[in-house]
């Protein structure tokens, strides 16, 4: 199944999301499952899964750069899972 993991932090940024979501693609790929994570501003990468970032220098232009890439990314993922229901959700209604 593939898996898109849309969320508005992701290492090295430190919070909550950040380390759900590394240790939430961990597991899906474990799983056997195709695993994309997006996110804003720089992140580090992945040898297991792609991580896809965005800029986040302007606020709401970010939001339509965002929806982009989910549209870009998520084409064909079965699963769209958003940690956000505004830096991620709206970007994914726009996509």
């Amino acid at each position: 199944m593939k898996i898109v993991l849309a969320t508005g932090i992701y290492p090295p940024a430190i919070g909550g999301p950040a380390t759900y979501t590394r240790a939430l693609a961990q597991e899906l790929v474990e799983l056997g499952h195709d695993v994309s994570v997006v996110t804003y501003g720089e992140s580090e990468d992945s040898k297991q899964w792609a991580v896809h970032s965005v800029s986040k220098s302007i606020p709401i232009l970010r939001w339509f750069w965002y929806a982009q890439k989910l549209k870009k990314v998520g084409k064909d993922a079965d699963v769209v899972y958003c940690f956000s229901s505004v830096s991620c959700g709206v970007p994914l209604i726009l996509s």
